[in-house]
């Protein structure tokens, strides 16, 4: 009897043990079943014993390091976008700013190639000028032996005219206002258009000297048609080097605001020169002094010689001068187009970079939102984030 109960206690006390661990399989098969959905902020009960408390402490293990990982994936996820963002925006920031240097750079390359053209324009004229100053030194010679010639041959003369020498004195008066004006003008140039101003005032003297010598020259006849030839000559000479002048001084002699005025002065000049040259005419048969005159124009001409040596010396100084000056122009546009090259395969790298970054944020995000599937605990996340970035100052 006694035996029958203990064997139906021993029944009842296995049957309300089977009850409970299908009890604890259900619950767990319930937790899977949240596990597999994502939900993963729940702690697996281990309240069961023998291989039902060990199952459910391996499966508690095993979501808890699945927690874990999900959770260091989330917020590196996390890292990655914040820093990535934050690396676009700094090289979004640098690639702008390296696309402005590019494009000042390039500017600047663009206004050195032109400055390197304008400087060796005014190097080419220049030299033309320093060819045409020695030519004009190799007449003005010629013409000097020609006036000591003139001089020696001349015999007769005649009476001097006072309607000439009057308008001679108005446009000596002229002539010296327009040097006046020129000279301010010196004031406000550089060395070369100084240069060019004494080149443009021995021109002018040249070309009063070729007159007087072309009328000196008439009045010897005969004996003065070679002369009048090298007068003309020299003339020419005299006239083709103050164009040349003019063109070198438009290009280096901008600021130059007077111009307009000394060239009014100038025109004014003219006309009454060419009012002179009319009553010279009248008083060519009253010539008598021929010989004076040629000497004086013969001592003038040697003055003017030595004078245009002095200015050969100097355009040719001038004229090396602008060659250095070009040959360093070209230097330093040749520089600042490798500098812009230079620029410009640093944007492209900065671009690269960008991308890459850009890239990377992408897979962030794409990070993320796979791992939003799974729910964990924020303290977890925020712990981590907070121990990586403390790892990145160094702390």
């Amino acid at each position: 009897m006694a035996k029958r109960e203990k064997e139906g206690h021993q029944k009842m006390i296995a049957t309300v043990q089977s009850s409970s661990d299908e009890e604890r399989i259900a619950d767990l098969n319930e937790f899977l079943k949240e596990i597999a959905g994502g939900n993963l902020m729940k702690d697996v009960a281990r309240d069961g014993d023998g291989i039902i408390g060990e199952l459910q402490k391996n499966i508690g293990n095993a979501v808890a390091g699945f927690r874990n990982v999900v959770s260091q994936a989330t917020a590196a996820s996390n890292n990655i976008i914040s820093t990535s963002t934050e690396l676009a925006n700094a090289t979004d920031q640098v690639n702008t700013s390296v696309q402005q240097i590019s494009t000042t750079i390039q500017q600047i390359a663009k206004g050195s190639q032109q400055q390197a053209e304008e400087i060796d324009a005014i190097n080419k004229l220049t030299e033309d000028l320093d060819g045409g100053m020695k030519k004009l030194a190799v007449k003005m010679a010629k013409a000097a032996d020609m006036s000591a010639s003139v001089g020696k041959a001349s015999s007769i003369g005649s009476r001097s005219a006072t309607a000439a020498e009057e308008k001679i004195a108005r446009i000596i008066n002229i002539s010296h206002d327009s040097a006046e004006n020129i000279r301010n003008l010196a004031d406000r140039c550089d060395k070369i258009s100084s240069v060019l101003d004494v080149i443009r005032k021995i021109a002018g003297k040249t070309n009063l000297l070729a007159l007087n010598a072309a009328i000196e020259a008439a009045r010897a006849g005969e004996a003065g048609k070679g002369f009048a030839v090298v007068a003309n000559e020299v003339k020419d000479l005299a006239e083709g080097t103050a164009k040349s002048s003019e063109e070198i001084e438009a290009i280096i002699s901008k600021v130059q605001q007077d111009a307009r005025h000394t060239v009014e002065t100038i025109e004014v000049g003219m006309k009454e020169i060419a009012e002179g040259r009319i009553v010279i005419n009248k008083a060519l048969q009253a010539l008598e002094d021929i010989a004076k005159r040629a000497q004086m124009v013969d001592g003038t001409i040697k003055e003017l010689s030595i004078l245009l040596q002095s200015q050969v010396s100097a355009v040719s100084e001038v004229s090396k001068r602008a060659a250095d000056i070009a040959s360093v122009a070209e230097e330093n546009a040749a520089a600042t187009e490798e500098c812009a090259a230079a620029t410009e395969e640093e944007a492209a790298g900065m671009q690269e970079i960008s991308n890459a970054i850009h890239d990377l944020n992408s897979l962030g995000r794409s990070l993320q939102e796979m791992l939003s599937r799974f729910k964990v605990p924020n303290h977890i996340v925020e712990k981590i984030q907070q121990s990586a970035e403390a790892e990145n100052r160094g702390e």
